[in-house]
């Protein structure tokens, strides 16, 4: 009844040792800044660098899609990254999430998809990390 509550104020934290906030998942920032810097040197595509929410359903209406904005600040809507950065966390592992943006949110008739350009940008990003050293 008195609407959004992140996991920590539902007794749900995400992290046991204080590396989440709430909802907030943090990626290895020194390796999000050599995936940034790599990246950003190498590839055609714009990068940018930012919050993505993960939500349970993708939003299919601009009503949605712009309450979760309002909500996240967030760059884009992802299922599995929050989970992923989590598990490696608790290994006391690095992680960062990359997104690759294949089409845009909000009503369903308006969306723009792209897989074909996604997946050219995806196999382009990860021949740039498998093609470093470090």
């Amino acid at each position: 009844p008195t609407g959004w509550e992140d996991l920590n104020t539902l007794g749900f934290p995400i992290a046991p040792d204080n590396w989440a906030q709430g909802n907030k998942m943090q990626n290895s920032p020194e390796l999000t800044r050599k995936l940034h810097q790599l990246l950003n040197t190498s590839l055609s595509n714009p990068i940018r660098q930012g919050p993505i929410a993960t939500v349970d359903a993708c939003s299919g209406t601009d009503a949605a899609a712009q309450k979760i904005l309002y909500r996240t600040n967030a760059l884009a809507e992802a299922m599995e990254g929050a989970a992923v950065v989590a598990t490696a966390r608790r290994m006391k592992k690095s992680a960062a999430e990359i997104r690759i943006i294949s089409n845009t949110c909000g009503d369903r008739d308006k969306q723009k998809w792209n897989i074909k350009s996604a997946l050219a940008t995806l196999d382009q990003t990860l021949r740039q990390i498998l093609a470093t050293d470090n």
